[in-house]
């Protein structure tokens, strides 16, 4: 069972307790699933990834597509001892690494990819991430 955000955020109409008995074991299972860091971290990830290529990976796109707000986002990342940030450029490492295989892909195309609108700060971020630029990376590969 899921919900969508927009209609958990509409009042009750009326107040019915045996539509509460029903749903409310459902709705505490799904917040025990959202505890679990590493579950949580997990789908946070997965939604990222799916969000890059389409350049609208906001805090808020992610939050609204894992059905909670980014003000709870942010809470339960920072209760897992991280951040949005640190979490959406672990995806575009591991996503960067995944690209850098592929030889026919340019810097400039793994870039784009990435979401970066600046091939200056892909390359930055990994050089930060591999120590090395993505030439020498490839060159270690083969």
């Amino acid at each position: 069972m899921s919900f969508n955000l927009q209609d958990l955020e509409l009042p009750f109409l009326t107040r019915n307790n045996s539509m509460w008995r029903m749903i409310e074991p459902e709705l505490n299972r799904q917040l025990e699933e959202i505890k679990t860091p590493s579950d949580f971290i997990n789908s946070l990830h997965k939604e990222v990834q799916l969000l890059i290529p389409s350049g609208e990976c906001s805090i808020q796109n992610v939050a609204r597509k894992l059905g909670i707000s980014s003000r709870t986002l942010q809470r339960n990342l920072a209760q897992a001892g991280t951040t949005f940030k640190a979490e959406l450029q672990s995806v575009q490492k591991k996503m960067a690494l995944h690209f850098s295989k592929d030889l026919n892909l340019t810097t400039d195309e793994i870039s784009y990819l990435l979401g970066y609108s600046e091939v200056s700060s892909f390359t930055r971020a990994f050089r930060k991430w591999t120590g090395m630029t993505l030439n020498q990376y490839r060159k270690k590969l083969i």
